[in-house]
């Protein structure tokens, strides 16, 4: 059942945006020089699951734009508006994911259940990620089938990590939302 406890407590759920939105972007940072291995979506679908819907989207906009922004590949350059855009876009889609899977109580049942869930959750989610991102970079560059072709072995990798860490992961999350009541 839907827990209303965070729609009494609008101060608890922006703190937790921001701190899922701070480990995100340190998670991140620590992860940098392994390419496509990142905890991120991983960390803004719980900011959902934990906080609603609201706390999903603000931790995954705001570390989204942080992490692109103040990404040391960038080399000082601003990320272009569309690619920039696509990644908050993204990121909020998959925080408030995690709200409506905690809404719709969508991650219950036995843990080969929850866990094939999880792995669902990991590959839809970083399919939408790589697909939206890529077309928006495809776009500007206006190269839309290279840039997919080219895209191909790094967006399997991101997204076969994405299974994993979900499926291994959140089983193991999704209980401390109760334990630490929220």
């Amino acid at each position: 059942m839907y827990d209303s406890r965070l729609q009494r407590k609008p101060l608890l759920r922006l703190i937790i945006a921001g701190l899922f939105a701070a480990l995100a972007v340190a998670l991140n940072y620590a992860l940098i020089a392994i390419p496509q291995v990142k905890l991120f979506n991983l960390i803004i679908f719980v900011a959902g699951y934990f906080g609603g819907i609201y706390s999903g989207v603000l931790a995954g906009g705001i570390a989204a734009a942080v992490y692109s922004i103040i990404n040391p590949y960038n080399m000082g350059i601003f990320p272009p508006l569309p690619l920039l855009l696509s990644q908050i876009f993204c990121m909020g889609i998959i925080g408030a994911s995690g709200g409506f899977s905690r809404r719709l109580n969508f991650l219950s049942g036995g843990k080969a259940i929850q866990i094939l869930k999880a792995a669902t959750i990991g590959l839809v989610l970083s399919a939408f990620y790589n697909i939206v991102v890529t077309a928006s970079g495809a776009y500007l560059f206006g190269t839309f089938k290279e840039a997919f072709i080219l895209a191909i072995p790094a967006m399997l990798l991101n997204i076969a990590v994405n299974i994993i860490f979900f499926a291994l992961l959140l089983p193991i999350i999704v209980p401390l939302k109760d334990k630490f009541k929220i």
